[in-house]
This record gives C-alpha cells, structure tokens and sequence, in this order.
C-alpha cells in the first residue's frame, strides 16, 4: 500500500514536467523537425529544431499567414516573437537560436 502511494505521489509531481508524445500545438514550419510537446493544465509548449538558414522574422511571417487562415488574431508582433488570439485561447510563437518555441495557452 505504500507503494502505491509513493507511485501515485510520484506521478502526480512529475505530472507536466516531462517531455511527452503529444500532438503539436501549432502547424510546424517547412523543414523544422524533431517536435517535443510538454503539456500541464495550463498550456502546452511545442519545440521544434528549425531548419539551417531560418530567419525569425520570415518564420514570424509564415505563421501570421497561417494562423490568420485559421481563425487566430495577432495581437502583437516583434522580433522577439508574436501573440495571437482565438475564443479563450493564446498562442505565442517565439524563435531563440535555432530553437522555434510555441506555447497554447
């Protein structure tokens, strides 16, 4: 019994913290590859390798594109990256290196 109790424990401060096979939470830009989605009951976080040569801001244009056919909102843009806004839901899309970071609030 308490086995039990220290797995369940165990799984619930875990819970969020690790990198899961999850859908992404955003389409994936051209060519970036290797998706890791964590998720916790707030939001989901979505990374992905960009492909050599990618620009933060051509990458930034891409998903305004994309994200304003599907229904979302930008509500703000920079070169640090760009929010956007559907219903009740964020989304916000930044590039750090070669690293394309999206988090689904």
């Amino acid at each position: 019994m308490r086995l039990v109790a220290f797995l369940l424990v165990l799984a619930l401060v875990s819970c969020g913290t690790h990198k899961r096979a999850q859908p992404p939470v955003a389409p994936a830009y051209p060519g970036a590859t290797g998706a890791q989605t964590t998720t916790n009951a707030s939001y989901s976080t979505t990374d992905w390798t960009l492909p050599s040569g990618a620009r933060a801001a051509t990458v930034y244009d891409w998903y305004v594109a994309r994200l304003t056919k599907l229904g979302w909102k930008v509500t703000q843009r920079n070169e640090t990256g760009l929010h956007a806004e559907k219903g009740e839901h964020t989304l916000d899309v930044g590039v750090r290196g070669t690293t394309l970071e999206i988090n689904r609030g």
